[in-house]
């Protein structure tokens, strides 16, 4: 839903599906019914989440406030993510 909401696109078909085997596999389709661009990414062990986790331990350290993940990649990677 964050991801159609920062292309600008409220009305876009989400869906989710949950199957035995995967950790973690997420699917973007951008189409006009002529061509497609699609863009995937999939975890192989929980670990990859595990090291996020901690990454986001370490970055709230000492901060009081409300942070999204994107605040701990922007100051990890010293980039703008929007």
């Amino acid at each position: 839903m964050m991801l159609a909401q920062m292309i600008g696109k409220d009305r876009t078909e989400i869906h989710s599906i949950r199957m035995d085997g995967y950790i973690g596999f997420h699917e973007v389709t951008i189409t006009d019914g002529i061509e497609r661009i699609t863009l995937c990414h999939e975890s192989l062990s929980r670990q990859a989440f595990a090291n996020g986790a901690i990454l986001a331990a370490e970055f709230i350290e000492g901060k009081t406030g409300f942070f999204l993940m994107k605040d701990v990649i922007n100051e990890l990677e010293d980039i703008n993510v929007t």
